[in-house]
C-alpha cells in the first residue's frame, strides 16, 4: 500500500507543479525575450567599434553611447517582465532618421529619443535644443545631467536669452537615461561610451552585458515562478486544511502550519523548475545559435524537462534519505518520465488547437496525464516494470513454484493408477473371454442355463447379478404377473 500511498501523493505534486509551471513559463516569455534584444544590441557594440576604429573617439563614442543605452534599457526590462524593448535605428537600417532609438512593445513604438554625448553639459544641451528633435525625449551623458538641469533652467529663466522655446521643449524631454513606462536604462557616461570605442574592450563588456542578461532573467524569471508555485500549493493546502477543519479532523495551528509549509516548498521548487528551463533556453541559444534558442523559448519544453528533472530529484533525495526504497525509486521516476514527456507533447498540442495563452497548454497537460496514467496502470509503457506488472510476475512465479514440486507427484501417481487399471482390465479381460466361450458353447449345446451362467460371469464384473441363475427361475420370472423392473 505504501508505493500506492507514495504514488499518488507523487501525482498531486506533479500535477501542482505542472500547473504552476505553464503559467510561469507564460508569464516570464517577455523577461527572456527581453534577452535576446540585449544580446542583440550587445552584439552591435563590438561590430560598430570595429567599424569605427579609424574615426577618432570623441566622435565615434557617440554611436556606442546609443547602442549602450538601447541594451540596458532592454536589461531592465528583464527585470520587470515587461513586453518593451529599445533598438537603435541605426540597426533598423534607418541611420537618417531624426531619432537614434526607438523604444517598442511589438507592435507601435512608444516612445522616440534623440542620444548626444558630449564631454561636457553645455555642449550637450547645444546639441540637443534643434528643433527636429521637437516632441522626442532626449538624453546625454549621465554625469552632466544634474548640470545641463540647471544651465537649462537659468537660461529659461534669463530675459536676455532666445530660443526659450527650445530650451523649454528640451528641459522638458530631457532624461539621464532613457526610460518608458516603468522600465528605466542604467545610465551612461561619455566615459562609458569613450571606453567602448576600443573593440577589444567592447567586446569584453558585450559579453558581460549578455551574461547579466542572463542570469538577470535566470534569477527574476525563478523568483516570479517561485511566488506562483507557493501561491497554488499553499491555496490547495489551505483549501484541504478548512474542509479538514469543517470535518473536525484538524487544528488551526496544523493547518497554518501546513499551508506555510507546502507555500515554501512550492517557492522552491517553482523557483528552480522556472531557473532551469530558462538555463536551458540560454543553453541552448550559446551553443546551437539565436534561433535555436528563441524556438525554444516560444515551446513549454524547457519547463517540462525542468519539471521533470526536479521531480525525479525530489525521488532520488527520498530514496538517498531511506525514505522510499529502490522498487518506489523506480516507480516514480517512472512516472515522473513518462508523464512528463506525455504532458510535453500534449501541452504543445493543446496550446496549438486552443490558441489562448495558458488554457490551451493546461487542458493539453490534463489531457497528456489522464493518457500515461492509464498506459502506465495497464503495464503497457513504463520504465521498468509497473507495479501490476511486478505483482502478476510474483504470482506466476509462486505457481510455478507451485507445479514444479506438484507436477513429480502427480506423474508418480499417474504410474501407479495406470498400473492398478491395467492389472484390473487384464483380470477383467480374462473373465470376459471365459464368459463369451462360455456363452458361445451353450448356443452350440442349445444349453440355456450355461448361457445364464455366461450372462451372470459379464454382470459379476460390472458389479451386478441377474435376477435369475437359471431357465426354469427366468420363466418363473417372465410368468409372474409383477412388473419386470431392470
Amino acid at each position: 500500500m505504501r508505493i500506492f500511498d507514495r504514488l499518488f501523493s507523487k501525482k498531486k505534486s506533479l500535477v501542482q507543479d505542472t500547473i504552476a509551471n505553464t503559467i510561469s513559463n507564460d508569464y516570464t516569455t517577455h523577461a527572456t525575450q527581453r534577452v535576446f534584444d540585449t544580446i542583440t544590441n550587445a552584439d552591435l557594440l563590438p561590430l560598430a567599434a570595429q567599424r569605427l576604429k579609424n574615426v577618432a573617439p570623441e566622435i565615434s563614442q557617440g554611436h556606442l553611447f546609443e547602442i549602450d543605452q538601447a541594451a540596458k534599457f532592454c536589461k531592465d526590462a528583464i527585470k520587470k517582465n515587461s513586453t518593451l524593448f529599445a533598438r537603435t535605428t541605426e540597426s533598423l537600417g534607418m541611420p537618417h532618421d531624426p531619432a537614434d532609438i526607438l523604444i517598442s512593445n511589438g507592435k507601435e513604438t512608444l516612445k522616440k529619443y534623440q542620444a548626444k554625448s558630449s564631454h561636457s553639459a553645455a555642449s550637450t544641451i547645444r546639441m540637443l535644443k534643434d528643433k527636429k528633435y521637437d516632441g522626442m525625449g532626449r538624453v546625454g551623458g549621465s554625469e552632466h545631467y544634474d548640470k545641463a538641469c540647471d544651465l537649462m533652467d537659468q537660461r529659461l529663466a534669463s530675459p536676455s536669452i532666445k530660443s526659450k522655446d527650445l530650451y523649454a521643449d528640451t528641459r522638458k524631454t530631457y532624461d539621464k537615461s532613457i526610460r518608458c513606462e516603468d522600465v528605466v536604462a542604467d545610465n551612461t557616461t561619455y566615459d562609458d561610451a569613450k571606453k567602448l570605442t576600443d573593440p577589444k574592450y567592447a567586446q569584453e563588456y558585450a559579453n558581460k552585458l549578455k551574461n547579466e542578461a542572463v542570469w538577470t532573467d535566470i534569477h527574476y524569471s525563478g523568483l516570479k515562478g517561485g511566488r506562483i508555485g507557493a501561491g497554488i500549493a499553499g491555496s490547495v493546502s489551505l483549501a484541504t486544511g478548512l474542509y479538514d477543519l469543517y470535518k473536525n479532523e484538524a487544528e488551526i495551528g496544523e493547518v497554518l502550519l501546513n499551508t506555510t509549509t507546502q507555500a515554501g516548498k512550492g517557492f522552491a521548487t517553482g523557483y528552480v523548475s522556472t531557473a532551469m528551463s530558462k538555463g536551458i533556453i540560454h543553453g541552448g541559444t550559446k551553443l546551437l545559435g539565436e534561433s535555436t534558442g528563441k524556438m525554444l523559448s516560444r515551446s513549454n519544453a524547457p519547463m517540462a524537462i525542468a519539471t521533470t528533472v526536479v521531480s525525479a530529484s525530489k525521488s532520488m533525495l527520498s530514496y538517498m534519505n531511506g525514505d522510499i526504497t529502490s522498487d518506489e525509486l523506480l516507480e516514480e521516476v517512472s512516472y515522473t518520465v513518462i508523464s512528463g514527456a506525455s504532458v510535453f507533447y500534449y501541452g504543445a498540442w493543446g496550446q496549438a488547437v486552443i490558441p489562448i495563452p495558458v488554457v490551451g497548454g493546461l487542458i493539453g497537460a490534463g489531457v497528456g496525464f489522464m493518457i500515461s496514467n492509464m498506459l502506465q496502470q495497464s503495464g503497457m509503457i513504463a520504465l521498468g516494470d509497473a507495479s501490476v506488472v511486478k505483482a502478476a510476475k510474483e504470482r506466476r512465479a509462486a505457481i510455478e513454484a507451485i507445479c514444479a514440486q506438484a507436477i513429480p507427484q502427480m506423474q508418480k501417481e499417474r504410474a501407479a493408477m495406470e498400473k492398478i487399471i491395467d492389472e484390473h482390465f487384464q483380470k477383467q479381460a480374462v473373465e470376459f473371454s471365459l464368459a463369451f466361450d462360455e456363452m458361445d458353447l451353450a448356443m452350440t449345446d442349445w444349453n440355456a442355463d450355461k448361457f445364464i451362467v455366461g450372462l451372470n460371469r459379464i454382470n459379476a464384473q460390472l458389479g451386478h447379478s441377474l435376477p435369475f441363475s437359471n431357465f426354469q427361475e427366468f420363466d418363473a420370472m417372465m410368468r409372474s404377473p409383477e412388473p419386470l423392473k431392470f
